[in-house]
This record gives structure tokens, sequence and C-alpha cells, in this order.
């Protein structure tokens, strides 16, 4: 009996197992009365597996008969690969002050709290992550080695920019932060893993360390 795509998925863990055509179905969750759900997410892949930017929702809910509610579940899964795959709609970390277009970054500026944000890049200095790792008291942050690597391990990055901020508004590191960056100096060259700023974040602005 053949293995259904729910059924891959929860033996295996992952959705990595499914074919493009098994990923539309398990979205459809449904065909109609003209196809069941694989051969409606068999045509609907042959269709627009090249036109995938450019379908509308009235076009694609006219295809065999989808529909509009079965068409918007489409295209909302489109439009998030499409954003996540797509280089130019992701931020690029040319300088440091790029960093504080990262709704992390600015989040954390603000904050009364010491707070730690690790963003991932690629090997474009593209950000592909952003993690909070760490959440202080005011004037108390514990930080690991292991909480700062484990998302850019689980992100394929290449390397990372670990952002903290000062609740008291002071734009110098503290004894403690500098121990901080040494031994995560040490860690990043055992995983191979380049970290491409230590940085301050305060009020609206940002620095270096």
């Amino acid at each position: 009996m053949k293995e259904l795509p729910r059924e891959k998925i929860l033996r295996t863990g992952t959705a990595e197992v499914l074919s493009n055509e098994e990923l539309i179905a398990v979205i459809l969750g449904k065909g109609n009365l003209k196809y069941n759900v694989f051969k409606l997410a068999k045509r609907v892949w042959q269709k627009y597996r090249d036109n995938l930017d450019a379908v509308s929702l009235d076009e694609l809910a006219l295809f065999c008969n989808l529909g509009k509610v079965q068409a918007m579940k489409l295209l909302c899964a489109f439009e998030l690969g499409k954003r996540i795959y797509k280089p130019e709609l992701r931020i690029k970390i040319k300088k440091i002050q790029d960093l504080l277009l990262l709704h992390s970054i600015r989040e954390i500026r603000l904050s009364r709290k010491e707070q730690i944000v690790v963003v991932s890049l690629n090997a474009q200095n593209v950000a592909i992550g952003e993690d909070l790792i760490s959440l202080g008291t005011v004037d108390e942050t514990l930080i690991h080695p292991r909480e700062v690597f484990v998302p850019a391990i689980k992100t394929k990055a290449s390397s990372i920019c670990i952002v903290h901020n000062h609740p008291s508004g002071c734009n110098e590191p503290s004894e403690e932060d500098l121990i901080v960056k040494k031994c995560l100096i040490e860690a990043s060259k055992i995983l191979k893993i380049g970290i491409k700023y230590f940085a301050i974040v305060y009020e609206d602005k940002i620095r270096k360390y």
C-alpha cells in the first residue's frame, strides 16, 4: 500500500521527503468533484511550476474548479516560498548600520532588559535568520556558545552577527562582554562559522566592538 504524504511526514518528521506535487496535495488537503487531491496537485504543478510569480487568484481559482479558498491557500504558500528564497527580499548586511534594518534589532534597542540577538548570514551576507537567544535582567545576561551557534547551524549559515543592547545607554562593551566575545571567537574557530560583527545597540545607534 502506497504511503500517503502526511504519513511520510509523520514517519520522518520532515516535509523534505515529499515531492513538489505531494507538498501541494498536503496544502490543498482535499480534492473536488472533478479530481482527487493527488490528481489536482499534479495538474496544478504541471500548469504553474514556471509561472508561480505571475498567477492571479482569479485564474488559479478557475483552474480545475479549484475555487477561491483552495487558490488562496496555494497563493499564500507560493508567496511564502518566494519571500524565503528570493535574496532580494531579504536584507544584505554590507555594513554594521544595516543591522538596524532588521526587525529583531529594532525591537531590542529600547528594551529595559539586556537581550542578545544572533543574526545568521549566508555566503552573500544576506540575513537568513534572526534569533533572540538570551533574555536577562537589567544588569545581567547569561550566554553559552551552544545557544549562539545552534541557530546558525540549523540555517547552515556562513557567518553570524552577535548583537546585544545596553539598557543603561552605555555604548562601551563591559568586561563581561569582552570575556564572552573571546569565548565565542574560540567556538567559531572550532565550528568554522565566522563572526562578522559583535555589536552593541542603544537608542537609535549601533556600534561594533
